[in-house]
């Protein structure tokens, strides 16, 4: 099936709308779990692995996670499972929000 570029520029703007749509409501759950940042200034940096400085994100995936963590993704999953990581509520993915990752660093130490 061809698309026109009317078709493409509209499907674009549709999928755009909704993946704000959708990060308002991983906001909103965050909100009622109590994980979302009270400030809405930006994050400061934080050093990625090399040292280079990386603006810090509010949500990662269990790839991310791990990496960040320097553990396997399935370690990741057993955390979660576990109960000692918590996820953010999402229908399509799994989350992990920043301040629970350096929550749960901390817990390591």
């Amino acid at each position: 099936m061809k698309m026109t570029t009317d078709q493409a520029v509209k499907l674009a703007e549709t999928l755009e709308m909704l993946m704000e749509i959708q990060a308002q409501d991983v906001m909103e759950a965050m909100a009622k779990t109590g994980n979302e940042p009270r400030s809405t200034a930006p994050a400061p940096p934080v050093l990625t692995a090399v040292g280079t400085p990386e603006p810090a994100k509010l949500l990662y995936n269990i790839k991310e996670a791990a990496a960040m963590l320097r553990v396997s993704s399935t370690t990741i999953t057993r955390f979660i499972h576990d109960g000692r990581l918590r996820r953010v509520p999402n229908y399509y993915r799994v989350l992990i929000s920043g301040k629970e990752l350096e929550r749960f660093a901390k817990t390591l130490e």
